[in-house]
């Protein structure tokens, strides 16, 4: 092994990075997706899956999302029942949990997906897709008698073409979301 070779290597790729960086530009989608708890957890997962569809599949890019809640004075519930969701069903795969958590923090999750995989991403979040992939799962533990709504937040890079893989400079960018926001729930990256 040749460590020197391998260092220059991944200096050549962070400056790679770093420059693509500097050409890239970010738009907040005008929409916003919104559905009440209550909403969530009285339809049908078809009806979900549905109004996630007509208003996901219009995305033909890779994408950044943020999930956030709205009209939560109390986080802290959402901290507890996540942890009770997590510990206890075993049918479900979810997301990590982040244990330094402010009490009124609303940024429930973020993350990165490319156009083909946006609505199953969401659908898995919201908690009527697949149970045994990595995800929020929402659906499967928001507290009963919430009268909050959550909230999608959809922002697409303009990432130019480049020798680097697209999805990998797209990881990067959501680690720095990630970064800012730090959610409630799901994993940072570790690229940088």
């Amino acid at each position: 092994m040749n460590y020197s070779v391998i260092k220059r290597n991944l200096q050549i790729e962070i400056t790679s990075i770093s420059s693509l960086l500097n050409d890239i530009t970010m738009e907040e989608h005008d929409a916003v997706f919104e559905i009440a708890v209550k909403e969530l957890l009285t339809s049908s997962d078809k009806e979900v899956k549905e109004r996630v569809k007509v208003f996901f599949n219009g995305f033909k890019s890779p994408v950044l999302y943020c999930f956030k809640v709205v009209g939560c004075e109390d986080c802290s519930i959402l901290n507890h029942e996540f942890l009770r969701a997590k510990t206890h069903d075993k049918s479900r795969k979810y997301s990590k949990f982040n244990e330094v958590i402010k009490q009124n923090d609303t940024v429930l999750y973020v993350g990165s997906s490319k156009y083909e995989n946006l609505t199953t991403r969401i659908n898995n979040h919201l908690g009527v897709g697949a149970k045994r992939v990595y995800s929020m799962h929402v659906k499967a533990w928001l507290p009963k008698n919430a009268q909050y709504k959550i909230q999608i937040y959809v922002y697409k890079p303009d990432i130019p073409k480049h020798e680097l893989a697209i999805f990998n400079v797209l990881e990067v960018i959501e680690q720095g979301f990630w970064n800012y926001y730090k959610p409630l729930f799901g994993k940072r990256s570790g690229l940088l």
